[in-house]
């Protein structure tokens, strides 16, 4: 059955149809936050401070965004944008697991609107470059915050291409939980002038083991097959309780580190040196 609708004749139809008005209000109440916290805040004309789904939070936003200056593990980072690492607006499902797995202060923060970001490159081998590139906001945060109706699931594509910080921030405030402890333009990513010095006296303290495995790579020919792993992945800080000693094959085994390749040769060696050690006791 299709109805008329003609808005000026509301009382005719409620009296053909035998009933009358109501004087029912409906009772509104604001929707979950989306996430473990309120971590976005969206200021309204009026200056109240409304995060996702209508929560009230605390007027204590600020411009600030986070994300990895340290590019020198990826490839193309030069000519294709979406191989560069993201822009994080929020405490996303990427920030709590970065967090579990102790790299969170991998991360920079900066309250620069221009879309630039300080990256440092890797240009050839032991050298680094410090430049400036734009990068794409994290997708996750932009799912989170349900930032101009995006989502994981249907997009729009078009609103992490035309991404801007400027708009972003005409609109919403960050507040994360916590922030990194550097700012982006502090100072460059690469290992310090001083790392192989720092890296032999770390080995050497432990005895030339890996402290996961315990196998003995003392003998100065399979010395090579020990690394340094920084365990905050922030290569620049060689505070000791931040270096761990590691054989290759500990040091590929630790999280995010699916960039790391070891020879076969070096992986046959080590599993060798580990049998052969485990049966004398050594």
């Amino acid at each position: 059955m299709k109805l008329e609708w003609h808005s000026g004749s509301l009382d005719q139809v409620l009296t053909e149809v035998g009933a009358r008005r109501s004087t029912w209000v409906p009772s509104v109440e604001p929707l979950p936050a989306r996430g473990p916290r309120t971590i976005v805040e969206m200021v309204s004309p009026e200056g109240v401070q409304v995060g996702p789904g209508g929560t009230i939070v605390t007027p204590s936003g600020e411009h600030v965004v986070i994300y990895i200056k340290d590019h020198t593990t990826k490839a193309n980072v030069r000519s294709d944008i979406k191989e560069r690492c993201r822009v994080h607006l929020s405490d996303c499902r990427t920030i709590r697991r970065m967090k579990a797995d102790n790299a969170y202060e991998r991360y920079v923060q900066t309250n620069r609107r221009d879309d630039l970001y300080d990256v440092t490159l890797e240009v050839g081998w032991n050298r680094y470059e410090d430049t400036e590139l734009p990068l794409l906001p994290c997708k996750n945060c932009l799912d989170q915050l349900g930032y101009k109706d995006f989502s994981l699931r249907s997009g729009p594509e078009s609103v992490v291409e035309s991404f801007r910080l400027a708009e972003f921030f005409d609109h919403f405030a960050t507040k994360f939980e916590s922030k990194p402890q550097r700012r982006g333009g502090e100072r460059s990513e690469a290992y310090s002038p001083d790392w192989r010095a720092k890296a032999d006296a770390a080995k050497s303290k432990v005895g030339y083991r890996c402290e996961i495995c315990n196998v003995d790579l003392s003998a100065k020919p399979v010395r090579k097959l020990l690394d340094v792993h920084h365990r905050n992945r922030v290569k620049s800080d060689n505070q000791p309780s931040n270096l761990q000693v590691l054989c290759k094959l500990c040091h590929a085994d630790q999280p995010n580190h699916h960039h790391y390749r070891i020879p076969r040769e070096d992986q046959t060696e080590i599993r060798n040196l580990r049998r052969q050690q485990q049966r004398g006791g050594g």
